[in-house]
């Protein structure tokens, strides 16, 4: 083979490896390009969601201060809201198992009868 032979070998197969490159640089940049994208767009929903989330109406009550209440007033208010509390997460818990099909508890059967 003659000499030139290699020389033009070389320099296309150096040519082709820069394209191939060059190629797999544009898909990856591209790639890159999308995922910021999408991660602003996933940005923007949080940040919205937030929003709407510190507009939304408190999860409890606020505290009153009881700094003069007698104690077994506030005694019967505590238990008062410990039995609020737990039958409303006996009946969020028996709606949830209610929709998934699955088996309910006999204690919150029992407690959602009684009230």
């Amino acid at each position: 083979m003659p000499w030139w032979f290699w020389i033009v070998l070389w320099t296309v197969l150096v040519v082709s490896s820069l394209c191939l490159l060059a190629w797999l640089l544009y898909r990856v940049f591209h790639k890159a390009l999308g995922a910021l994208d999408a991660a602003q767009d996933w940005e923007s929903s949080i940040t919205d969601a937030l929003g709407q989330a510190n507009h939304a109406q408190p999860l409890r009550e606020e505290p009153q201060p009881a700094l003069f209440t007698p104690v077994g007033t506030a005694y019967a208010d505590y238990i008062q809201g410990k039995n609020t509390r737990t039958l409303d997460r006996a009946r969020r818990r028996s709606q949830r198992r209610d929709e998934l099909g699955q088996p309910q508890l006999v204690g919150d059967l029992k407690r959602l009868q009684e009230r």
